[in-house]
């Protein structure tokens, strides 16, 4: 028996064997009966959708999936988790730890973003974007436990809250994210913007 087995859109398989159930719905062949079999098969994850294809007999397949999350898991060296981790300390010390997230989600919107570097590293140091970079805090502070476990949220949960923001800010007296921006939400004192629509 041959089984074609593709993921819908989105769905993240896990790595390991899946059990399938098949059915013959044809019930009896040369007078033997058909009865359920299971077949295992190895999966992987798939960022697109095909139909199951089987020999005859026809079969239904019920196919028991692990999902996690919509989200992949994010791949980062260990420098860049660093980097990450060192930013939402710098930016977000005070606030809790979605806050600490929202924060390394705007750098990875950036990343995944033609407007902005291609690397994680590009978009932290890209001039006058991060203020900690410009006045030095970025330097002199290490992150916490609750960054670490920001960053873990975001790559191994595949966390994602961010509404794909692309800039963030705290209260002040400037207006430019205000009248340059499309305002999408705030949490704790900052305020999460992206670009206006054309």
């Amino acid at each position: 028996m041959r089984i074609k087995l593709l993921v819908s859109a989105g769905a993240v398989v896990a790595l390991s064997t899946i059990s399938i159930m098949a059915y013959a719905k044809t019930p009896i062949i040369n007078d033997v009966p058909i009865e359920k079999e299971t077949v295992q098969i190895t999966a992987v994850p798939l960022t697109f959708e095909e139909e199951i294809v089987a020999d005859e007999p026809q079969i239904t397949v019920q196919v028991m999936k692990l999902r996690k999350n919509e989200v992949p898991d994010i791949e980062l060296s260990k420098e860049e988790r660093y980097l990450l981790a060192k930013l939402a300390m710098s930016e977000a010390g005070d606030q809790d730890i979605e806050g600490k997230a929202l924060v390394m989600r705007v750098v990875l919107n950036r990343v995944s973003s033609d407007k902005f570097p291609e690397s994680v590293k590009e978009v932290i140091f890209q001039k006058h974007q991060f203020s900690p970079i410009s006045d030095g805090r970025y330097f002199e502070l290490e992150p916490n436990e609750d960054c670490w476990t920001a960053l873990d949220l975001i790559t191994e949960d595949g966390w994602n809250e961010s509404e794909d923001a692309l800039y963030f800010e705290s209260e002040s007296e400037s207006t430019w994210h205000h009248d340059n921006l499309q305002f999408l939400f705030q949490h704790g004192d900052h305020y999460f913007y992206t670009d206006k629509e054309d």
